[in-house]
């Protein structure tokens, strides 16, 4: 799922915690609202380690190129294939966030946010993949991604 929708899930679902939740105050909402959205920042990551290249606009650019090239797959094809390493993407990355909120309630907001964003990828990626559910322990991802094509060379076969 694109940044744009999760930012935009964000601002409806934090809208809707910040008048439920006295205690989730503006500074809870927009904290949430960056975990939400910020998270996706394991791909720029992982753009620079593969690309060696920290322009964000070309990153950007790689990711939508190689997402469309992607959805153009035959699902048989797209299922044997990864897009990148999500280093914040597992559960991993929530206990760990949980376990600092108990030290500093703004873990409790980032806490949150991973989690919304967790659980709107994998809804996206349950539809999109129908059998394949990735994104949800960072160990499993790189065990299993071993075993996969990396997109760009799925891609210039």
């Amino acid at each position: 799922m694109y940044p744009s929708k999760h930012l935009i899930y964000g601002i409806l679902f934090g809208g809707f915690l910040y008048f439920l939740f006295p205690q989730f105050t503006l500074k809870g909402f927009f904290i949430f609202l960056a975990a939400t959205t910020l998270i996706d920042g394991d791909h720029y990551l992982d753009y620079i380690i593969r690309k060696k290249d920290l322009n964000p606009k070309k990153a950007v650019s790689w990711f939508y190129e190689h997402s469309r090239k992607n959805k153009e797959l035959p699902l048989e094809r797209r299922e044997n294939v990864y897009h990148c390493y999500y280093s914040l993407h597992g559960f991993e990355i929530l206990l760990l966030t949980y376990v600092l909120s108990f030290l500093n309630k703004i873990f409790f907001f980032i806490f949150i946010g991973f989690a919304f964003h967790l659980l709107l990828d994998l809804i996206y990626q349950t539809t999109y993949f129908k059998n394949r559910c990735d994104k949800i322990s960072i160990i499993r991802d790189i065990l299993k991604f071993k075993k996969l094509t990396f997109i760009e060379d799925e891609i210039s076969k």
